[in-house]
């Protein structure tokens, strides 16, 4: 009869352990879930960020080649008034 006692004290003992182990893995298992959540949300910010940078990088690349095209101009007619071409020195 004690050991029968003893043995259910133990069952009683285990069982109070595993519900706090289920209770654990519960919270743990949420805690992942929503993380999880975190994750798919900052990779969805992180590709429209990305797409965003690629369209801003694309915009200055279109403006460097602008200013480039401007500055053969300007290198251009600095060259044909340097050479006296027309309107070079008459006043």
């Amino acid at each position: 009869e004690e050991e029968r006692a003893e043995l259910e004290k133990e069952k009683e003992n285990i069982e109070s352990y595993v519900d706090k182990l289920q209770h654990q893995l519960s919270a743990s298992e949420n805690t992942c879930r929503q993380l999880q959540q975190r994750v798919t949300i900052l990779e969805s910010v992180n590709q429209d960020l990305e797409e965003k940078l690629k369209q801003k990088i694309d915009r200055v690349e279109e403006l460097e080649s602008e200013l480039d095209k401007h500055n053969q101009i300007v290198s251009f007619i600095n060259n044909m008034q340097l050479k006296g071409g027309p309107g070079a020195g008459k006043k």
